[in-house]
């Protein structure tokens, strides 16, 4: 069943998930971000991770990687041992944020970085994911084939695109000015698609043929925007 959530990073604080659980079925959280003096691990991440999990929602984290020559296994090293330390409180797969490329790496050397970011989480390539935009997508990453799922961003558009190199997208990031009870100011909106089988690689898995029209509760939305 397709169910409806938000990410939120520190820029939202401290949340009343009693508030938000109400309206939202799942969240991913900010537990990291990447700076040119290494990773850093945001105050608020696992204590909002734990927050909506005590609340009933599915759990997902997510690290913001900054992509500069030689920090890729650093960065993945730090957003692994954060998602161990949370233990089983994150149900869905651990995500990479991916969309600046601040040293104008090339297709080639881009990929490559998230392949080692992916790498040096030593996490389970069924558990973990890849948080990124189409436009960005399509003009920093050569189409090299990466083992991860997708959580794709495509504001607006009819459905959620299919990107190189990356499996059919399991979540869908719909708007950046949604509004959930208990968080303060507009917030990101998801949509989950389908729940992605640990059991199986993430190019081997498919949205149902049907997702479109399967109930999904409510959706939250900004005003004028379907």
């Amino acid at each position: 069943m397709i169910r409806h959530g938000c990410d939120v990073s520190d820029d939202q604080g401290m949340i009343a998930w009693w508030a938000a659980a109400g309206y939202v079925d799942f969240t991913y959280i900010q537990i990291g971000y990447g700076t040119p003096s290494g990773p850093v691990v945001t105050s608020f991440g696992a204590a909002n991770v734990r927050g909506a999990h005590d609340q009933g929602l599915a759990v997902g984290a997510y690290f913001f990687a900054l992509p500069l020559p030689g920090a890729a296994a650093k960065q993945g090293e730090v957003f692994g041992r954060l998602v161990a330390e949370l233990g089983d409180l994150p149900t869905l797969p651990a995500a990479v944020d991916v969309e600046t490329n601040p040293a104008a790496m090339p297709p080639r050397d881009l990929t490559q970085w998230v392949r080692d970011f992916l790498a040096a989480t030593r996490l389970d390539a069924r558990r973990l994911a890849v948080y990124t935009d189409p436009g960005f997508w399509e003009a920093n990453t050569d189409g090299t084939p990466i083992n991860a799922h997708l959580w794709v961003a495509a504001w607006g558009a009819p459905a959620p695109p299919r990107l190189k190199g990356l499996p059919a997208a399991f979540m869908w990031q719909t708007t950046a000015r949604g509004r959930v009870p208990g968080i303060t100011g507009p917030v990101d909106l998801d949509t989950l698609i389908f729940v992605p089988d640990t059991e199986a690689d993430p190019h081997d898995q498919r949205p149902p043929a049907n997702w479109q029209d399967l109930p999904g509760g409510e959706v939250l939305r900004p005003p004028g925007q379907a």
